[in-house]
């Protein structure tokens, strides 16, 4: 610490750690009288994490693999988690990933960013998980050709990763 003489100003001459510092202030007039006090000085922090970019809704398609990376700033070390069982976070590097297969559906996830002095910046983000990927043919269905009179029949199939229902559109067949 650094006192100005003439103005009684104290100021920090360095960064300070957070901890408890003790500082002796003594006043002293031109006759040499003295009058001194010992003064406590509490270094904490009260400010939560501060995200980088705010984390956003996300939106992945049934059957992916979920890969999100929040990132805070804060003067001491971050921790981050959340709050949902279907999803796990790297509590170092904040990288969120799903921890089950993730059903059809909307996921709501609480991500908390924390200092070392238990500061929490907590966010929620929707994760929508939805399928717009149609069917695949296993076999590419062709042309057919049958005898006048004679019966019809022919398979087709695909795969998905939901079950498929097959239809057509003429009410002459039947699926």
């Amino acid at each position: 610490f650094n006192v100005n003489s003439g103005t009684g100003v104290i100021t920090n001459a360095t960064t300070l750690s957070l901890g408890t510092y003790y500082l002796m202030i003594n006043a002293t007039d031109g006759s040499g009288n003295v009058n001194s006090t010992l003064i406590e000085i509490v270094v904490q922090d009260t400010t939560a994490p501060a995200w980088t970019e705010q984390p956003v809704n996300q939106t992945v398609e049934y059957g992916d693999a979920f890969s999100y990376d929040v990132n805070a700033t804060d003067l001491q070390s971050i921790t981050y988690s959340v709050n949902n069982y279907n999803f796990n976070v790297n509590s170092g590097t904040g990288v969120i990933t799903n921890a089950t297969t993730l059903s059809l559906g909307t996921y709501y996830l609480m991500v908390n960013a924390t200092d070392s002095s238990g500061n929490v910046n907590s966010t929620i983000i929707e994760i929508v998980i939805s399928d717009t990927t149609a069917p695949a043919w296993t076999e590419q269905p062709v042309n057919q050709t049958v005898e006048y009179g004679g019966a019809f029949s022919y398979d087709i199939n695909a795969t998905d990763l939901q079950s498929i229902t097959y239809s057509v559109n003429n009410s002459n067949f039947n699926v």
